[in-house]
Protein backbone atom coordinates (compact mmCIF):
# COMPACT_ATOMS: atom_id res chain seq x y z
CA UNK A 1 0.00 0.00 0.00
CA UNK A 2 1.63 3.30 -1.08
CA UNK A 3 2.33 5.86 1.63
CA UNK A 4 0.72 9.27 1.07
CA UNK A 5 2.02 12.44 2.65
CA UNK A 6 -0.21 15.50 2.71
CA UNK A 7 0.22 18.96 4.20
CA UNK A 8 -2.74 21.02 5.41
CA UNK A 9 -3.15 24.30 7.22
CA UNK A 10 -5.54 24.80 10.11
CA UNK A 11 -6.30 27.89 12.15
CA UNK A 12 -6.69 27.26 15.84
CA UNK A 13 -7.23 29.79 18.62
CA UNK A 14 -5.85 28.76 21.99
CA UNK A 15 -6.87 30.80 25.01
CA UNK A 16 -4.25 31.08 27.73
CA UNK A 17 -5.26 30.79 31.38
CA UNK A 18 -4.83 34.57 31.70
CA UNK A 19 -7.12 35.23 28.71
CA UNK A 20 -9.74 32.85 30.05
CA UNK A 21 -9.72 34.57 33.44
CA UNK A 22 -9.94 38.01 31.83
CA UNK A 23 -13.02 36.95 29.86
CA UNK A 24 -14.63 35.52 33.00
CA UNK A 25 -13.94 38.72 34.98
CA UNK A 26 -15.30 40.89 32.16
CA UNK A 27 -18.66 39.10 32.40
CA UNK A 28 -18.91 39.38 36.20
CA UNK A 29 -21.30 41.80 37.83
CA UNK A 30 -20.27 43.73 40.95
CA UNK A 31 -21.47 41.12 43.42
CA UNK A 32 -19.74 38.24 41.62
CA UNK A 33 -16.53 40.26 41.29
CA UNK A 34 -16.53 41.10 44.98
CA UNK A 35 -16.97 37.43 45.89
CA UNK A 36 -14.12 36.51 43.51
CA UNK A 37 -11.73 39.06 45.06
CA UNK A 38 -12.58 38.08 48.64
CA UNK A 39 -11.97 34.41 47.79
CA UNK A 40 -8.60 35.17 46.16
CA UNK A 41 -7.55 37.29 49.16
CA UNK A 42 -8.08 34.24 51.37
CA UNK A 43 -6.29 31.69 49.19
CA UNK A 44 -3.46 33.72 47.63
CA UNK A 45 -0.87 35.06 50.14
CA UNK A 46 0.73 37.33 47.53
CA UNK A 47 -2.49 39.39 47.32
CA UNK A 48 -3.45 41.98 49.90
CA UNK A 49 -6.12 44.63 50.21
CA UNK A 50 -5.06 48.13 49.32
CA UNK A 51 -6.24 50.69 51.86
CA UNK A 52 -6.17 53.90 49.87
CA UNK A 53 -8.48 55.83 52.12
CA UNK A 54 -10.92 56.24 49.28
CA UNK A 55 -14.49 57.21 49.96
CA UNK A 56 -17.44 56.01 47.93
CA UNK A 57 -18.47 58.58 45.35
CA UNK A 58 -21.98 57.18 45.54
CA UNK A 59 -24.00 54.83 47.67
CA UNK A 60 -24.76 51.67 45.70
CA UNK A 61 -28.49 51.30 45.21
CA UNK A 62 -29.28 47.84 46.49
CA UNK A 63 -32.66 46.47 45.51
CA UNK A 64 -34.03 43.54 47.45
CA UNK A 65 -36.82 41.27 46.34
CA UNK A 66 -39.93 42.20 48.35
CA UNK A 67 -40.95 38.64 49.13
CA UNK A 68 -39.84 37.43 52.57
CA UNK A 69 -41.65 34.12 52.82
CA UNK A 70 -41.52 31.13 50.51
CA UNK A 71 -44.60 29.19 49.47
CA UNK A 72 -43.52 26.15 51.50
CA UNK A 73 -43.08 28.22 54.66
CA UNK A 74 -46.49 29.82 54.12
CA UNK A 75 -48.18 26.43 53.79
CA UNK A 76 -46.24 24.86 56.69
CA UNK A 77 -47.36 27.71 58.95
CA UNK A 78 -50.98 26.85 58.13
CA UNK A 79 -50.36 23.17 58.83
CA UNK A 80 -49.19 24.01 62.36
CA UNK A 81 -52.51 25.69 63.03
CA UNK A 82 -54.51 22.77 61.60
CA UNK A 83 -55.38 19.41 63.08
CA UNK A 84 -53.73 17.08 60.60
CA UNK A 85 -53.74 13.31 61.36
CA UNK A 86 -50.20 12.29 62.36
CA UNK A 87 -50.12 9.50 59.74
CA UNK A 88 -50.87 12.01 56.96
CA UNK A 89 -48.61 14.88 58.02
CA UNK A 90 -45.33 13.48 56.54
CA UNK A 91 -47.04 12.80 53.20
CA UNK A 92 -48.64 16.26 53.14
CA UNK A 93 -45.25 17.91 53.77
CA UNK A 94 -43.60 15.76 51.12
CA UNK A 95 -46.18 16.79 48.51
CA UNK A 96 -45.78 20.48 49.43
CA UNK A 97 -42.01 20.26 49.10
CA UNK A 98 -42.38 18.72 45.65
CA UNK A 99 -44.80 21.27 44.18
CA UNK A 100 -43.57 23.53 41.40
CA UNK A 101 -43.18 27.32 41.69
CA UNK A 102 -46.80 27.82 40.59
CA UNK A 103 -48.11 25.70 43.46
CA UNK A 104 -49.06 22.67 41.37
CA UNK A 105 -48.33 19.01 42.09
CA UNK A 106 -45.54 17.71 39.86
CA UNK A 107 -47.22 14.30 39.60
CA UNK A 108 -50.76 12.96 39.74
CA UNK A 109 -52.08 11.36 42.96
CA UNK A 110 -52.44 8.08 41.05
CA UNK A 111 -48.76 8.02 40.05
CA UNK A 112 -47.66 9.04 43.56
CA UNK A 113 -49.68 6.15 44.97
CA UNK A 114 -48.11 3.65 42.54
CA UNK A 115 -44.56 4.96 42.84
CA UNK A 116 -44.40 4.99 46.63
CA UNK A 117 -46.85 2.12 47.29
CA UNK A 118 -49.20 4.31 49.30
CA UNK A 119 -52.91 3.65 49.49
CA UNK A 120 -54.78 5.82 46.95
CA UNK A 121 -57.24 7.00 49.61
CA UNK A 122 -54.37 8.22 51.77
CA UNK A 123 -52.79 10.17 48.90
CA UNK A 124 -56.18 11.62 47.98
CA UNK A 125 -56.74 12.74 51.59
CA UNK A 126 -53.30 14.39 51.73
CA UNK A 127 -53.97 16.26 48.47
CA UNK A 128 -57.36 17.44 49.79
CA UNK A 129 -55.65 18.86 52.88
CA UNK A 130 -53.22 20.85 50.71
CA UNK A 131 -56.07 22.08 48.49
CA UNK A 132 -57.89 23.40 51.56
CA UNK A 133 -55.00 25.77 52.36
CA UNK A 134 -54.44 29.33 51.21
CA UNK A 135 -54.06 30.58 48.54
CA UNK A 136 -56.97 28.88 46.79
CA UNK A 137 -55.92 26.65 43.89
CA UNK A 138 -52.82 25.26 45.60
CA UNK A 139 -52.17 21.53 45.11
CA UNK A 140 -53.86 21.17 41.72
CA UNK A 141 -52.48 18.87 39.04
CA UNK A 142 -53.11 21.30 36.15
CA UNK A 143 -54.43 24.80 35.45
CA UNK A 144 -58.02 23.56 34.92
CA UNK A 145 -58.22 21.94 38.35
CA UNK A 146 -56.52 25.00 39.82
CA UNK A 147 -59.24 27.30 38.47
CA UNK A 148 -62.01 24.88 39.48
CA UNK A 149 -60.70 24.84 43.06
CA UNK A 150 -60.79 28.63 43.18
CA UNK A 151 -64.28 28.71 41.66
CA UNK A 152 -65.49 26.29 44.34
CA UNK A 153 -63.89 28.35 47.12
CA UNK A 154 -65.59 31.49 45.78
CA UNK A 155 -68.91 29.69 45.16
CA UNK A 156 -69.14 30.94 41.58
CA UNK A 157 -72.18 30.22 39.34
CA UNK A 158 -72.65 26.86 37.63
CA UNK A 159 -71.92 28.43 34.24
CA UNK A 160 -68.29 28.92 35.29
CA UNK A 161 -67.90 25.19 35.99
CA UNK A 162 -69.48 24.29 32.65
CA UNK A 163 -66.94 26.42 30.81
CA UNK A 164 -63.93 25.18 32.79
CA UNK A 165 -64.88 21.53 32.36
CA UNK A 166 -65.23 21.73 28.56
CA UNK A 167 -62.29 21.96 26.15
CA UNK A 168 -64.60 23.46 23.51
CA UNK A 169 -65.87 26.18 25.84
CA UNK A 170 -62.35 26.97 27.02
CA UNK A 171 -61.29 27.34 23.38
CA UNK A 172 -64.09 29.86 22.83
CA UNK A 173 -62.98 31.71 25.95
CA UNK A 174 -59.29 31.83 24.97
CA UNK A 175 -60.25 33.31 21.57
CA UNK A 176 -62.73 35.72 23.21
CA UNK A 177 -65.61 34.22 21.21
CA UNK A 178 -68.27 35.19 23.73
CA UNK A 179 -71.16 35.04 21.27
CA UNK A 180 -70.37 31.42 20.30
CA UNK A 181 -69.93 30.58 23.98
CA UNK A 182 -73.34 32.06 24.80
CA UNK A 183 -75.01 30.12 21.96
CA UNK A 184 -73.34 26.85 23.01
CA UNK A 185 -74.42 27.28 26.62
CA UNK A 186 -77.88 28.52 25.70
CA UNK A 187 -77.55 31.69 27.76
CA UNK A 188 -77.56 35.42 27.03
CA UNK A 189 -74.43 37.25 25.91
CA UNK A 190 -74.53 39.27 29.16
CA UNK A 191 -74.39 36.12 31.31
CA UNK A 192 -71.63 34.63 29.17
CA UNK A 193 -69.61 37.85 29.45
CA UNK A 194 -70.03 37.84 33.23
CA UNK A 195 -68.88 34.20 33.45
CA UNK A 196 -65.84 35.01 31.30
CA UNK A 197 -65.01 37.98 33.53
CA UNK A 198 -65.19 35.75 36.63
CA UNK A 199 -62.91 33.12 35.11
CA UNK A 200 -60.35 35.73 34.04
CA UNK A 201 -60.28 37.06 37.59
CA UNK A 202 -58.97 33.68 38.80
CA UNK A 203 -55.25 33.00 39.19
CA UNK A 204 -53.83 30.00 37.26
CA UNK A 205 -50.51 30.36 39.16
CA UNK A 206 -51.44 30.85 42.83
CA UNK A 207 -47.92 29.97 44.01
CA UNK A 208 -46.14 32.44 41.76
CA UNK A 209 -46.63 35.31 44.21
CA UNK A 210 -44.32 33.67 46.71
CA UNK A 211 -40.59 34.05 46.27
CA UNK A 212 -37.61 32.32 47.68
CA UNK A 213 -36.80 33.20 51.28
CA UNK A 214 -33.32 34.31 50.17
CA UNK A 215 -33.11 38.03 49.43
CA UNK A 216 -31.88 38.89 45.95
CA UNK A 217 -29.65 41.95 45.65
CA UNK A 218 -28.77 44.07 42.65
CA UNK A 219 -25.74 46.34 42.88
CA UNK A 220 -25.08 48.74 39.98
CA UNK A 221 -21.79 48.32 38.13
CA UNK A 222 -21.77 51.92 36.92
CA UNK A 223 -23.42 55.21 37.69
CA UNK A 224 -24.25 58.18 35.46
CA UNK A 225 -24.77 61.58 37.09
CA UNK A 226 -25.89 64.79 35.42
CA UNK A 227 -23.54 67.73 36.04
CA UNK A 228 -23.34 71.30 34.77
CA UNK A 229 -20.60 70.37 32.34
CA UNK A 230 -22.30 67.21 31.10
CA UNK A 231 -22.30 63.70 32.54
CA UNK A 232 -20.15 62.07 35.21
CA UNK A 233 -19.53 58.33 34.90
CA UNK A 234 -18.40 56.17 37.82
CA UNK A 235 -17.41 52.53 37.34
CA UNK A 236 -17.45 49.97 40.12
CA UNK A 237 -18.91 49.38 43.55
CA UNK A 238 -16.94 51.21 46.31
CA UNK A 239 -17.52 48.25 48.63
CA UNK A 240 -15.32 46.06 46.39
CA UNK A 241 -11.84 45.97 47.93
CA UNK A 242 -8.91 47.24 45.88
CA UNK A 243 -6.06 44.72 45.75
CA UNK A 244 -2.30 44.86 45.23
CA UNK A 245 0.80 42.63 45.40
CA UNK A 246 2.10 42.05 48.92
CA UNK A 247 5.65 43.47 49.02
CA UNK A 248 6.81 41.04 51.70
CA UNK A 249 6.14 37.99 49.56
CA UNK A 250 7.60 39.66 46.47
CA UNK A 251 10.83 40.20 48.42
CA UNK A 252 10.69 36.62 49.73
CA UNK A 253 10.42 35.32 46.17
CA UNK A 254 13.63 37.16 45.21
CA UNK A 255 15.55 36.02 48.30
CA UNK A 256 14.49 32.36 48.68
CA UNK A 257 16.81 29.58 47.57
CA UNK A 258 14.22 26.84 48.11
CA UNK A 259 13.01 25.75 44.63
CA UNK A 260 9.65 24.50 45.99
CA UNK A 261 8.92 27.77 47.80
CA UNK A 262 10.07 29.71 44.75
CA UNK A 263 7.77 27.72 42.45
CA UNK A 264 4.79 28.16 44.80
CA UNK A 265 5.29 31.92 45.26
CA UNK A 266 5.91 32.41 41.55
CA UNK A 267 2.58 30.69 40.72
CA UNK A 268 0.80 32.82 43.31
CA UNK A 269 2.39 35.97 41.89
CA UNK A 270 1.30 35.15 38.33
CA UNK A 271 -2.26 34.45 39.50
CA UNK A 272 -2.34 37.72 41.45
CA UNK A 273 -1.03 39.74 38.53
CA UNK A 274 -3.52 38.07 36.19
CA UNK A 275 -6.41 38.92 38.53
CA UNK A 276 -5.35 42.56 38.95
CA UNK A 277 -4.85 42.90 35.19
CA UNK A 278 -8.26 41.33 34.49
CA UNK A 279 -10.07 43.68 36.89
CA UNK A 280 -8.29 46.73 35.44
CA UNK A 281 -9.18 45.66 31.89
CA UNK A 282 -12.80 44.95 32.90
CA UNK A 283 -13.27 48.42 34.39
CA UNK A 284 -11.56 50.07 31.42
CA UNK A 285 -13.74 48.21 28.91
CA UNK A 286 -16.91 48.90 30.88
CA UNK A 287 -16.00 52.60 31.11
CA UNK A 288 -15.44 52.79 27.35
CA UNK A 289 -18.79 51.13 26.63
CA UNK A 290 -20.80 53.19 29.14
CA UNK A 291 -19.16 56.43 27.96
CA UNK A 292 -20.10 55.70 24.36
CA UNK A 293 -23.64 54.72 25.38
CA UNK A 294 -24.05 58.02 27.27
CA UNK A 295 -22.58 59.96 24.32
CA UNK A 296 -25.16 58.40 22.00
CA UNK A 297 -28.10 58.60 24.41
CA UNK A 298 -27.92 61.96 26.26
CA UNK A 299 -31.69 62.54 26.01
CA UNK A 300 -32.37 59.14 27.52
CA UNK A 301 -30.25 59.82 30.61
CA UNK A 302 -31.85 63.24 30.99
CA UNK A 303 -35.47 62.55 30.11
CA UNK A 304 -36.30 58.86 30.08
CA UNK A 305 -37.06 55.72 28.13
CA UNK A 306 -39.22 57.46 25.53
CA UNK A 307 -36.10 59.22 24.21
CA UNK A 308 -33.94 56.14 23.66
CA UNK A 309 -32.42 56.01 20.18
CA UNK A 310 -31.72 52.89 18.11
CA UNK A 311 -28.40 51.43 19.21
CA UNK A 312 -26.85 48.01 18.76
CA UNK A 313 -23.84 46.23 20.22
CA UNK A 314 -22.14 46.62 16.84
CA UNK A 315 -22.54 50.41 17.03
CA UNK A 316 -20.71 50.53 20.34
CA UNK A 317 -18.08 48.00 19.25
CA UNK A 318 -17.24 50.01 16.13
CA UNK A 319 -17.05 53.27 18.06
CA UNK A 320 -14.69 52.00 20.79
CA UNK A 321 -12.73 49.68 18.47
CA UNK A 322 -13.64 46.43 20.23
CA UNK A 323 -15.12 43.13 19.09
CA UNK A 324 -18.90 42.78 19.37
CA UNK A 325 -18.36 39.72 21.60
CA UNK A 326 -16.25 41.82 23.98
CA UNK A 327 -18.93 44.51 24.22
CA UNK A 328 -21.56 41.81 24.74
CA UNK A 329 -19.57 40.36 27.65
CA UNK A 330 -18.99 43.84 29.08
CA UNK A 331 -22.71 44.70 29.30
CA UNK A 332 -23.97 41.21 30.16
CA UNK A 333 -25.57 41.01 33.64
CA UNK A 334 -24.51 44.60 34.36
CA UNK A 335 -26.71 47.29 35.89
CA UNK A 336 -26.36 51.04 35.64
CA UNK A 337 -27.71 53.63 38.07
CA UNK A 338 -29.04 56.90 36.68
CA UNK A 339 -31.83 59.36 37.34
CA UNK A 340 -34.41 56.68 36.32
CA UNK A 341 -33.19 54.22 38.95
CA UNK A 342 -31.15 51.05 38.51
CA UNK A 343 -31.67 49.45 35.08
CA UNK A 344 -30.12 46.54 33.14
CA UNK A 345 -27.48 47.92 30.80
CA UNK A 346 -28.65 45.71 27.93
CA UNK A 347 -32.16 47.25 28.11
CA UNK A 348 -30.84 50.46 26.50
CA UNK A 349 -29.94 48.59 23.31
CA UNK A 350 -32.56 48.31 20.60
CA UNK A 351 -32.83 47.99 16.84
CA UNK A 352 -34.23 50.78 14.69
CA UNK A 353 -37.09 51.25 12.26
CA UNK A 354 -37.40 53.73 9.42
CA UNK A 355 -39.27 56.96 10.09
CA UNK A 356 -41.19 57.87 6.96
CA UNK A 357 -39.03 59.25 4.15
CA UNK A 358 -36.39 60.43 6.62
CA UNK A 359 -33.02 58.74 7.06
CA UNK A 360 -33.61 58.91 10.81
CA UNK A 361 -34.56 55.76 12.64
CA UNK A 362 -36.80 55.20 15.63
CA UNK A 363 -36.01 52.63 18.32
CA UNK A 364 -38.13 49.53 18.76
CA UNK A 365 -38.79 50.62 22.36
CA UNK A 366 -40.21 53.94 21.17
CA UNK A 367 -42.33 52.15 18.58
CA UNK A 368 -43.70 49.81 21.24
CA UNK A 369 -44.64 52.81 23.38
CA UNK A 370 -46.50 54.36 20.46
CA UNK A 371 -48.32 51.07 19.87
CA UNK A 372 -49.29 50.80 23.54
CA UNK A 373 -50.72 54.35 23.50
CA UNK A 374 -52.87 53.50 20.49
CA UNK A 375 -54.13 50.28 22.10
CA UNK A 376 -54.77 51.94 25.48
CA UNK A 377 -56.96 54.57 23.82
CA UNK A 378 -58.81 52.23 21.41
CA UNK A 379 -62.52 51.49 21.46
CA UNK A 380 -62.67 48.15 23.28
CA UNK A 381 -65.85 47.23 21.43
CA UNK A 382 -63.97 47.73 18.15
CA UNK A 383 -60.27 47.20 18.97
CA UNK A 384 -57.50 47.95 16.51
CA UNK A 385 -56.20 45.05 14.42
CA UNK A 386 -52.49 44.76 13.59
CA UNK A 387 -53.02 46.29 10.08
CA UNK A 388 -55.01 49.14 11.70
CA UNK A 389 -52.12 49.88 14.06
CA UNK A 390 -49.59 49.73 11.22
CA UNK A 391 -51.72 52.11 9.12
CA UNK A 392 -52.17 54.61 11.96
CA UNK A 393 -48.45 54.63 12.69
CA UNK A 394 -47.66 55.01 8.99
CA UNK A 395 -50.02 58.01 8.79
CA UNK A 396 -47.97 59.58 11.61
CA UNK A 397 -44.75 59.08 9.65
CA UNK A 398 -43.61 55.80 11.20
CA UNK A 399 -43.02 53.04 8.67
CA UNK A 400 -43.79 49.62 10.16
CA UNK A 401 -45.02 46.33 8.71
CA UNK A 402 -48.00 44.39 10.04
CA UNK A 403 -45.72 41.47 10.92
CA UNK A 404 -43.55 43.79 13.01
CA UNK A 405 -46.63 45.10 14.82
CA UNK A 406 -47.63 41.51 15.61
CA UNK A 407 -44.11 40.73 16.85
CA UNK A 408 -43.94 43.79 19.12
CA UNK A 409 -47.46 43.14 20.42
CA UNK A 410 -46.44 39.61 21.36
CA UNK A 411 -43.29 40.92 23.09
CA UNK A 412 -45.44 43.29 25.15
CA UNK A 413 -47.82 40.40 25.93
CA UNK A 414 -50.79 42.26 24.47
CA UNK A 415 -53.58 39.97 23.17
CA UNK A 416 -54.84 40.14 19.59
CA UNK A 417 -57.71 42.43 18.62
CA UNK A 418 -60.17 39.50 18.76
CA UNK A 419 -59.04 38.69 22.29
CA UNK A 420 -59.16 42.33 23.40
CA UNK A 421 -62.68 42.86 22.13
CA UNK A 422 -65.34 43.42 24.74
CA UNK A 423 -68.78 41.95 24.18
CA UNK A 424 -70.59 43.84 26.91
CA UNK A 425 -73.95 45.21 25.86
CA UNK A 426 -74.63 48.82 26.80
CA UNK A 427 -76.66 49.17 29.99
CA UNK A 428 -80.09 50.68 29.56
CA UNK A 429 -80.90 53.57 31.87
CA UNK A 430 -83.16 52.64 34.74
CA UNK A 431 -86.67 54.02 34.63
Amino acid sequence: MPLKISISQKQKLSLTTHMQQSLQILQMDSISLKEKIELELQRNPVLEESYTGRHPSFNPAIYAAPCTSSLCEHLFDQLEESRIPSDLLPLVKYLILNMDDNGRLEDSPQNISKTYHIEPDKVHAAVKIIQSLEPAGIGAIDYRECLLLQAQRMNLPQTVYQILESDTYLSYLSHNQVSRLADALGISAEKASEAVRMIRSLNPKPGAGFGDSDTIYIVPDARVDIEDSGFSITIGDPSIPEIKINGTYSHMLKETSDPEVSRYLNDCLKQAQSLISGITQRNKTLFLCVSEIVRRQPEYFQTGKACVKPMTLSDIADAVNLNVSTVSRAVKNKYIECCHGVIPLHSIFSSGLSQGNSDEKISSQKMQQLMRKLIDSEDTLHPLSDPDIANQLSSCGYSIARRTVAKYRAQMQIPSAAQRKRHDSPHLPSK
